[in-house]
């Protein structure tokens, strides 16, 4: 319940010089929770080679870079958070537990360094609205990416967030993960606002997935673990080089929560590209976007298309990609679309 960066009303900056809370070298865990981090002179929270395997570390309710009410921002001069070499940690956890990471002049969430520990998910970050007000109804956009994750080995949930309306891409994850480590993204609405109705374009792509990243799941078994990625600036998803062991399952990728009616992309809706390997794509909806809806192209290999529905709805409605269905460009190689069984059949319309 601390005020940290702006005047005693919570509702303009009184600037700290540096970091709003800084944490270094800290194997204790902590909890931050409640507070108005705003108005910082760099970001809002920095932790470097903090938490450890036994405890987690929570980071929860707080407005990091909008103002008490949550209905405008003010600004930290650096990303809202950043995690560098920190373990187990929580952001969110809840309805209840929600931060509103917005308006900063960096990324929402940044995320560099840190390897595997003993938990099942080293980080989670769960039910945060970044890059819209406390409502979920107005943009409040962070100047950066909304969640950028690189160089690290730990194991990430990134479910049931709003991300929308940040000038760079939803979620981008560079070198992200390892055989042994599961990451999973499940239930993120990312381009809309939080009733799901109405496109707040990420300024880039939704979901931005390169380097030697693997073992990644997108969506997964239930139909609620599916991601809603509409209405982005650019593509909805974009897998690029070298990433593998990747897994797009039960997401909805153009079209509004309820999947009724479009809120397309401004580009693509999914693409795979450049030498990736190792990508299976399961029962997703694919429609309503401003170019093709799948594209696989440039060396791609070991690829499968099962199940989908590319150019309509789950209930067969038809809401076309303004390109080709599916486009396959440049040497793709080894890709299964469909299979023996009626569920694996692609509807592409």
């Amino acid at each position: 319940n601390n005020y940290i960066g702006v005047n005693i009303n919570g509702d303009a900056a009184i600037a700290n010089d540096n970091y709003g809370i800084s944490r270094w070298f800290s194997t204790a865990s902590a909890l931050i929770q409640d507070n108005i981090i705003a108005g910082n002179n760099s970001g809002g929270i920095y932790t470097l080679d903090a938490g450890n395997t036994t405890d987690e570390s929570q980071i929860i309710g707080n407005h990091i870079g909008v103002d008490a009410t949550g209905q405008s921002s003010i600004p930290n001069n650096g990303s809202g958070l950043n995690l560098h070499n920190a373990i187990n940690q929580t952001v969110g956890g809840s309805v209840s537990a929600r931060n509103i990471i917005s308006g900063n002049i960096g990324a929402g969430i940044l995320i560099q360094g840190g390897s595997h520990t003993q938990p099942a998910t080293d980080f989670r970050i769960d039910h945060n609205y970044i890059g819209l007000n406390k409502d979920g109804d107005l943009a409040l956009a962070n100047q950066g990416l909304g969640i950028s994750i690189a160089s690290t080995s730990a194991a990430y949930a990134i479910t049931n967030n709003v991300i929308a309306n940040n000038n760079s891409h939803g979620i981008e994850l560079y070198q992200v993960g390892q055989a042994a480590v599961a990451t999973q993204l499940a239930g993120n609405l990312i381009g809309l606002n939080a009733a799901g109705t109405q496109a707040f374009a990420n300024n880039g792509m939704g979901l931005y997935i390169w380097g030697t990243s693997s073992n990644i799941t997108i969506g997964g078994e239930q139909a609620s673990d599916g991601n809603i990625i509409s209405g982005n600036a650019s593509y909805g998803i974009k897998l690029y080089g070298d990433p593998t062991n990747i897994t797009i399952k039960n997401n909805s990728i153009g079209l509004n929560q309820t999947g009724t009616a479009a809120v397309g992309n401004n580009d693509t809706g999914l693409v795979v590209s450049d030498y990736i390997t190792n990508v299976h794509m399961f029962n997703n909806v694919i429609a309503g976007n401003l170019n093709n809806g799948l594209m696989l192209a440039y060396n791609a290999h070991d690829l499968t298309v099962k199940g989908n529905r590319i150019g309509l709805t789950s209930s067969g409605q038809a809401v076309p990609n303004q390109g080709y269905g599916v486009a396959v460009l440049d040497s793709v190689s080894n890709v299964i679309v469909g299979g023996t069984n009626a569920d694996e059949a692609n509807i592409i319309a």
